[in-house]
């Protein structure tokens, strides 16, 4: 009878062991990833030793609402402990997205964006400098900034805009949202002043996948603008913009008034 009791219990633990003989352990990028097995909960962000029998599995991660990942995966038991290591940013680079999901995903990768942005602004027939701006939403307050000054030359350049964006999209190559808002520059070029008031329209944009980088023999030749091309294109919170809009600039020797559009370009790096 003892036998029997002993066989017995050592059966039950023989066919546990086969029963959950593997590990799982998920690691995500992300601190608030809801991670699931079979559309079952089972950790936020990381997960652990996880028990699991072999077999077939469906592993998914939600955050902000949207699934930004999912694969069968096979657990097999020609090893005890399965790592998975999801880095959400480049999954989401890289996925083919149906029409269905695309705002979710466009609201996903925003929310991960930093609210501070410091950049470069660029215009032909308005006012340069350097570009910050922070996100108060449903508004964004940028500001622009430039103070130069050699031999009789001096520039002071100073402007500040209220911009606020549209829904967001995800093209094939880029994360794409369109803006509008109304602005005020001002311009101090050797004591000549001017003013501008413009309603930009503008579209910022972030690439899904990388840009071929140049290669190392262009810095012989094109030198900085080479080397500055592979950084910004290698910088994942780098986002570009080109703007359009009205504008009306006002000077005092009215030498540069101005009514019509504008056109301006640059980039933001978000913290």
């Amino acid at each position: 009878m003892l036998k029997n009791i002993l066989v017995f219990i050592l059966s039950i633990c023989f066919t546990s062991c086969l029963h959950y003989a593997e590990t799982l352990n998920v690691i995500t990028d992300s601190d608030t990833a809801i991670i699931k097995l079979n559309n079952t909960d089972i950790g936020i962000s990381i997960v652990t030793n996880y028990d699991i029998k072999t077999g077939s599995y469906l592993l998914s991660v939600h955050d902000q609402g949207a699934e930004i990942y999912s694969e069968l995966i096979d657990i097999t038991a020609d090893k005890e402990v399965h790592t998975i290591s999801i880095k959400l940013a480049n999954t989401l680079a890289t996925e083919i997205i149906d029409n269905a999901k695309q705002k979710q995903y466009a609201r996903y990768a925003l929310n991960k964006k930093g609210k501070l942005g410091l950049g470069i602004y660029t215009s032909p027939i308005d006012i340069n400098g350097l570009s910050f701006s922070y996100d108060f939403k449903p508004f964004t307050l940028n500001g622009i900034f430039f103070l130069a000054q050699w031999n009789d030359t001096s520039y002071l350049n100073l402007g500040i805009r209220s911009l606020h964006y549209f829904n967001n999209q995800f093209t094939e190559n880029t994360l794409f949202r369109l803006y509008t808002g109304l602005g005020f520059l001002y311009q101090d070029h050797n004591k000549i002043t001017s003013t501008h008031l413009e309603i930009p329209f503008g579209a910022e944009f972030k690439l899904r996948k990388r840009a071929a980088k140049a290669p190392t023999w262009s810095y012989l030749f094109l030198g900085f603008y080479a080397i500055s091309y592979n950084l910004l294109t290698s910088m994942d919170g780098l986002f570009y913009f080109v703007e359009t809009g009205l504008t009306q600039t006002n000077s005092d020797n009215n030498e540069l008034d101005y009514r019509g559009l504008k056109l301006s370009l640059g980039f933001k790096y978000y913290f």
